[in-house]
């Protein structure tokens, strides 16, 4: 908004000269005063244009009847070490944010902004760091939670749903997705993986950046298999980090430690959600903790030969819109060939375990976090041809159905088959054990 804020000034200016000086307003009247309008008229489209571009945006209205309140939390894991540390001294520390149902707001009370999470004294730096300098209109938009806010006296006690973000993500990545099922009575977790996230701030200042030593190289056959063994060991950290956070949760409602949400939470129901790697991590933390009921991929490739193991929760994958690369470009690029590796992973682990397989037509992978909202041109955001907000929706009614069924045992019509509300969805429904021939959808 600089540019109409100069032409504010500029507009005020010459009318406080034309107010005191006559004489000297008469001299500009032409042609200076037709450079200053096509001057003005420029700064004013381009403001336009900029606040289209790069929009203060407002999320999705959360669809369900509770409003959403949220809490950050310092916990650490005596029981393990930092792995990334060289102290013997330096336990596993986590920011957790939590989102939960709750009652209604005090008048005047403003939701949080969404950036939050990087408050600190250098906030703007941090902002800049994590999302680049066109991003700043970002610290500007608010979410649909409500700090510290009273949980709902309604409903309880709640299901829990653990989320874990990207690679290199944050625990707010999917805060649209989050709130929509907080509103809907689930108290959903979300994770900063430190050291693994980009940016972890901790309450007394501290700042923790990625380890750059995390690096996503796949341009060659040895980058490859260095990511792979990476994978691996962030998958096991990660996994560990979901299964401590839902201990704390627990000693939390058993009045362990001090928290709102003392008494509110349903142990026995307990979820876990991630986005691109996270989804990796939800499967994995599935694999080796079986209080977690039930799991769900957005759009993570699978990457070890491990990962189609024997399963016993239900689970759900979300795609992008991608075919699998072919035998030649899997020849030729190593990234072609641990995504071709991937596909053949996933229908395998679908064909042994059964589960949900979706494919979201027209959604890239940006599409299964917040990312596309933050401007409407994807050559900035990554996302696909398919209307940010049409995707939200896809996946926020698709993932809040799937945990009504396997955490609160509710009838869900729309996990029967293919929607017709939903026809860019190609809905794969895979049965446990059976062959290729035998399914009825077959593979992708």
């Amino acid at each position: 908004m600089t540019a109409a804020y100069l032409v504010t000034a500029q507009v005020a200016g010459l009318g406080l000269v034309v107010w005191l000086r006559p004489r000297v307003a008469a001299a500009f009247r032409a042609p200076r005063s037709f450079l200053s309008n096509l001057l003005g008229l420029c700064l004013l489209g381009a403001a336009a244009v900029l606040s289209s571009v790069l929009p203060v945006f407002r999320f999705p209205n959360p669809t369900g009847r509770y409003r959403v309140g949220t809490t950050s939390l310092r916990m650490v894991d005596e029981s393990r070490t930092e792995p990334n540390s060289t102290n013997p001294r330096e336990h596993r520390e986590l920011m957790v944010q939590i989102w939960y149902p709750a009652g209604d707001p005090p008048p005047g009370l403003q939701p949080e902004r969404y950036l939050a999470n990087l408050d600190g004294p250098n906030a703007r730096e941090l902002i800049r760091r994590e999302f680049g300098p066109l991003f700043g209109q970002l610290n500007r938009v608010r979410s649909h939670s409500y700090g510290n806010l009273s949980v709902s006296p309604n409903g309880g006690p709640f299901p829990i749903v653990i989320f874990s973000p990207s690679w290199g993500g944050s625990r707010n990545q999917d805060t649209a997705l989050v709130e929509d099922l907080a509103s809907h009575g689930f108290v959903v977790a979300g994770i900063d993986h430190t050291h693994g996230a980009g940016i972890t701030v901790f309450p007394d200042g501290r700042v923790v950046f990625s380890n750059p030593d995390l690096t996503m190289d796949t341009s060659t056959a040895a980058g490859v298999q260095r990511f792979l063994r990476q994978t691996d060991e962030q998958g096991d950290i990660r996994a560990r980090d979901a299964s401590f956070v839902l201990d704390e949760l627990g000693r939390m409602n058993a009045g362990g430690w001090p928290g709102l949400l003392s008494g509110h939470l349903d142990l026995a129901r307990a979820g876990i959600l991630g986005y691109s790697f996270g989804g990796v991590v939800a499967l994995r933390a599935c694999q080796r903790d079986p209080r977690f009921k039930a799991g769900i991929n957005l759009d993570g490739l699978l990457y070890r030969e491990s990962d189609r193991a024997r399963l016993n929760q239900p689970f759900m994958i979300f795609n992008s819109d991608d075919s699998p690369p072919s035998a030649a470009e899997m020849a030729r690029s190593p990234a072609q060939k641990m995504s071709g590796d991937g596909f053949r992973i996933q229908d395998d682990f679908l064909k042994l375990n059964g589960g949900y397989n979706l494919t979201v037509q027209g959604a890239n992978h940006p599409n299964f976090c917040d990312s596309p909202l933050f401007s409407p041109l994807r050559r900035l955001t990554g996302g696909g041809s398919i209307n940010p907000r049409r995707c939200f929706r896809i996946v926020s009614e698709y993932t809040r159905a799937f945990f009504e069924k396997h955490l609160e045992g509710r009838p869900t019509p729309l996990l029967d088959g293919q929607s017709p509300e939903f026809l860019d969805v190609k809905v794969e429904i895979f049965h446990r054990g059976l062959s290729t021939a035998e399914h009825p959808a077959g593979p992708r």
